[in-house]
Parts: C-alpha cells; structure tokens; sequence
C-alpha cells in the first residue's frame, strides 16, 4: 500500500486541509452558532417573562396605592424553605407590633392573616432613605404589607404615602 493512501482525505499531498474538509468544517461550525444562538434566545425570552413570577402581580397590587416597584427591585430579607410550614407571628415571634400591623394591612386589603401556615418569605421596598415597603407573602400570595420608618420605628399604611 502507498504511503500516502494511509493519510486521512482530509489533508492534501502539500500538507494542508482539503477544500471539501474545510467547507464541512464551516457548515459544522455555523450550524452549532445558529443552534446556540437560537437556544439564547428562547432562554432569554422565557426567563424575561418568567424571572419574578408571582412578584409582578404583587408589585402590580402595590402600585394600584401610587407606588412605583418592581421585582428586580426587591430585597429578599427571609423565606422559609419549602418544607417548612411556617406562619409570619412565628418568624415575628413576640413582636409586640403584630396588632397594629395587621390593621394597618387590612386598612389596604390584605388579608393579613398573620396565622397562616406555608412558605413565607419576606421582601423590603426601600421608599426613600428611612422607609421601607415591608412585604410578607405566604405561599406566593401577598399577606401582611406596610411601611416601616427606621428613623421614628413607627408603621403606616399604604394609603399614607
């Protein structure tokens, strides 16, 4: 057998690719790019419309009082995991406050029930530099919302923007 018929067809007799391997090599390359550039973009397009989920419609419900929030922009301060079925007066524990902020919740039409049992997690709003919107959902669903002053450790309503 010749020598140069044990050598791969891809390469010529001068040492070099042959122009049949590097056009399949080009149409293998430019097909993973379009693969990989359609798959970024059906990643993109379904997390953009997924990424906070439940958190829109909370902020949405929010700025019906003439806020202005969004998902991106909330702080997530504590969630329970999903095997805990946990309630807000228990991760309070004592909070010599719980009445009051559940007045001032209902007073916005949350319904506040500081006893319900599930995954709670907890987000803050910043308003300005010493108000926070306090959010505490269960289960996905908006619980318990007001706001709290750090400066004066007073609450208020929604309503009193």
């Amino acid at each position: 057998m010749n020598e140069n018929a044990e050598t791969s067809a891809a390469v010529t007799r001068e040492g070099g690719v042959s122009p049949a391997f590097r056009r399949g090599l080009l149409i293998f390359a430019a097909v993973i790019f379009a693969a990989s550039v359609i798959w970024l973009i059906l990643l993109e397009t379904k997390s953009s419309d997924n990424d906070y989920g439940y958190l829109n419609g909370v902020c949405e419900r929010i700025n019906l009082f003439g806020y202005d929030i969004s998902p991106e922009n909330l702080y997530i301060n504590y969630r329970s995991f999903d095997e805990d079925e946990v309630c807000i007066s228990r991760v309070l524990d004592g909070d010599p406050n719980v009445d009051e902020l559940v007045r001032i919740s209902k007073e916005c039409g949350f319904p506040s029930d500081v006893n319900r049992s599930g995954r709670v997690e907890l987000y803050f709003e910043p308003i300005d530099r010493d108000r926070n919107i306090v959010i505490w959902l269960v289960n996905d669903e908006p619980e318990l919302v007001y706001i709290h002053n750090a400066a004066t450790k007073e609450y208020s309503s929604l309503k009193g923007k």
